[in-house]
């Protein structure tokens, strides 16, 4: 859900856009006006963007306190409504003015937080030119910044800064719930971030994290456990259900179980269908580890790591190398063929040459 002033189309026109366009898209963006959200339930979507609306509805502000402290996230870009309101909703957070980078041309990106989720996949798709650990600011680097709002970056984890340490991207965490915070607008009027490169690959990170896809979804090993339930969705409705389908298409659990169950092992290699209890769906695919099929011998330091602790060192390390030698000798069966071959040779000459003789006797 985009929740957006009644004179703001470019906002969900940028963020629209590069929804559609994000290679793993698979979210439907619904604009709706701040005037008009009072009845809306936002647990009824994956994640919430207020964009440029720091005005809400007293009814709709409220819901939207109880659905990130349940669990749900939200993205809020300030843009240029924060000059008017000094109090960021649901963030908790407080602006103390709106800054102009106007008369010195812009600001640019100065820090990223590379270790932060929306920019982990970005930074592992370097190049071979460049150096090792070199930061890369996930593709922020040409973004030329207008205008941010200063606010009060306590208890939050900054994200993005720039070049003169102004929070840019920030993240707090409010109950169960996480709260993004572009402390700049999706316009395309306060930087041009939504005409950046950077930009499509943003959202889709960013949509993909607030709604949990990257945590439920994706590969995981056999054995493995996935959590069918969290403590603050257990408090909504601890009687709420799951639904899970087995590689063969069967339900994993009774209905008792699917009531109660915390946690779920996947035991067996394929595709598992998965209905949490919030009522996300996730196609989890479940793969042997790898390093099951590993046909390295194992070293020999490695198995006098793990040999008897009451043996000597020599004697284990010459067990060990006996050990490995035994296993890794060739032994060859070409000479057994040749001596095959020479038998059936004679053989055959000795046959040639009786029925020969017994030719001539009877001429």
């Amino acid at each position: 859900m985009f929740v957006h002033q009644a004179g703001d189309a470019r906002s969900a026109l940028y963020f629209g856009a590069a929804l559609a366009a994000a290679a793993q898209a698979s979210f439907n963006l619904q604009p709706i006006e701040s005037d008009k959200s009072t009845d809306i339930d936002p647990s009824k979507y994956a994640f919430v963007v207020l964009s440029d609306t720091l005005a809400l509805p007293s009814i709709f502000e409220n819901a939207l306190v109880r659905y990130v402290r349940g669990g749900g996230n939200v993205l809020i870009a300030a843009g240029t409504s924060a000059a008017h309101h000094a109090r960021i909703p649901i963030f908790g957070g407080y602006s103390s003015d709106t800054h102009s980078y106007a008369r010195d041309g812009y600001a640019t990106v100065g820090e990223t937080d590379l270790t932060h989720p929306l920019f982990q996949s970005m930074t592992n798709q370097k190049t071979a030119d460049d150096a090792p650990g070199a930061n890369t600011n996930a593709g922020w680097t040409d973004l030329k910044v207008y205008e941010v709002s200063r606010v009060d970056a306590a208890q939050a984890r900054v994200i993005v800064r720039l070049t003169d340490q102004t929070p840019l991207l920030m993240e707090k965490q409010v109950g169960e719930g996480r709260v993004l915070l572009l402390t700049s607008g999706l316009d395309n009027l306060t930087n041009d971030l939504p005409v950046q490169p950077a930009f499509v690959p943003f959202v889709d990170r960013a949509a993909r994290y607030l709604a949990g896809s990257d945590s439920i979804g994706g590969g995981r090993l056999v054995d493995s456990f996935v959590p069918l339930r969290t403590a603050a969705g257990q408090a909504v409705n601890s009687s709420a259900g799951v639904e899970i389908l087995d590689p063969d298409g069967h339900r994993a659990l009774s209905l008792t179980e699917a009531a109660a169950a915390q946690s779920f092992q996947l035991s067996r290699a394929g595709f598992y269908k998965i209905r949490f209890a919030n009522g996300r769906d996730a196609l989890i695919g479940v793969n042997p580890d790898r390093r099951e099929s590993n046909l390295e011998p194992i070293p020999n330091d490695l198995l006098q790591l793990w040999g008897s602790p009451t043996a000597p060192p020599a004697t284990v390390s010459s067990a060990s190398s006996g050990y490995v030698q035994e296993k890794n000798s060739a032994h060859g069966i070409w000479w057994y063929v040749m001596l095959l071959v020479l038998v059936a040779a004679v053989a055959e000459s000795i046959v040639a040459s009786h029925y020969l003789g017994t030719q001539r006797e009877e001429a």
